[in-house]
């Protein structure tokens, strides 16, 4: 069965309670009592919902959203914090429920995340004739179809998310391979060689350009550019 809900927490007796009643529920539910290595398991699992404990230790929450609504903007979260007040939207959280924790209010919080659906529009990026779908992990080129593997999926999405921004080589790979991935930027090399291949399969245009020694940047070619406006003027 595929993991629902992912619990990140140090308090492990409230994991359990939570655990217990998420699966009677009918929810898979896994849980973790840090954050650091939670996230790790949330990359290879996928659940619809994450609930965050601010107070767990390794990576800090606002860093775990943040992060999230990069690489995984569909997914809810709800932050578990102790009795300050947190702005749960400026940290890219979902909802926020209070300890001590109350059952009937936790359950209602976590019913509605799961199902609530965001929009199509929100749901879908695009960029001249290439769409990718968040929910459904969709990519076309016009109408071609094209699969994609995990890790090309974040990085196009990432791309697409600040078309005509340059993003450096050191903040794509803190961005979508973990902190602590230690093989250069060779295997950013290899991904983006990958993506071209998979999306210029039938003669389309480039859109990934390489801005050399900095990094790359989701635009059309210079050449194409300056042609379009060559054909405006006459």
């Amino acid at each position: 069965m595929d993991t629902d809900i992912l619990v990140i927490s140090n308090d492990e007796k409230m994991s359990q309670l939570m655990q217990i009643e998420l699966e009677l529920e009918g929810h898979s539910v896994l849980t973790d009592t840090d954050s650091t290595s939670g996230f790790i398991m949330l990359r290879k699992t996928q659940p619809k919902l994450l609930i965050l404990d601010v107070e767990a230790p390794g990576l800090s929450a606002i860093e775990v959203c943040q992060r999230l609504r990069t690489t995984n903007p569909c997914l809810k979260i709800i932050l578990i914090i102790d009795n300050e007040r947190v702005q749960a939207s400026d940290w890219g959280a979902d909802d926020y429920i209070f300890k001590p924790l109350n059952l009937t209010e936790f359950l209602l919080r976590a019913k509605l995340a799961m199902c609530s659906k965001i929009s199509r529009k929100e749901n879908t990026l695009t960029f001249e004739d290439l769409s990718l779908d968040l929910e459904s992990r969709d990519v076309y080129r016009g109408d071609r179809l094209i699969e994609l593997t995990p890790k090309e999926f974040d990085l196009l999405s990432y791309l697409l998310r600040h078309p005509k921004q340059v993003m450096e080589q050191d903040r794509l790979l803190e961005t979508i391979w973990d902190y602590e991935f230690v093989g250069g930027t060779n295997v950013l090399h290899v991904c983006i060689s990958s993506l071209r291949h998979k999306l210029e399969a039938a003669g389309e245009l480039r859109l990934i350009q390489t801005v050399r020694g900095v990094g790359y940047v989701l635009r059309l070619p210079v050449s194409h550019c300056s042609t379009s406006k060559l054909s405006q003027v006459s």
